[in-house]
């Protein structure tokens, strides 16, 4: 399973087959990350990954809460990290479903990192 870095030092990590994905985040080295098992989605059905991206926005929710607050600055960080760790989830579940709907639900169009590669 590969980490996921969100905005601002977060991870946000996905875990297909394990069934003891941890329920709360966990903190190692500065960067809060939280596993999410999908293992029991079919990623080809439109239910389940509106799930798997319920899921996505909550594990988010977890690791960008530290700077979740009424003062702007801080809440513009929190909807940063939200973004990004979404962001990043999506990508790496290289699924097409979950990126469609990512990109119905939010206007943005998310490419992965091997397609933003420079041509020499």
């Amino acid at each position: 399973m590969k980490p996921l870095i969100a905005s601002f030092g977060f991870a946000l990590a996905l875990c297909v087959a394990n069934a003891d994905c941890l329920a709360t985040p966990a903190v190692t080295d500065d960067v809060l990350a939280k596993q999410i098992n999908y293992a029991d989605l079919n990623l080809s059905r439109a239910t389940d990954v509106a799930l798997l991206y319920r899921r996505i926005e909550g594990a988010a929710n977890l690791v960008c809460d530290v700077h979740s607050s009424r003062e702007l600055a801080r809440n513009l960080r929190y909807r940063h990290c939200m973004a990004d760790a979404i962001d990043r989830a999506v990508v790496d579940v290289h699924a097409p479903l979950l990126t469609q709907r990512h990109a119905a639900l939010t206007g943005r169009q998310i490419v992965p990192p091997q397609a933003m590669r420079l041509n020499p």
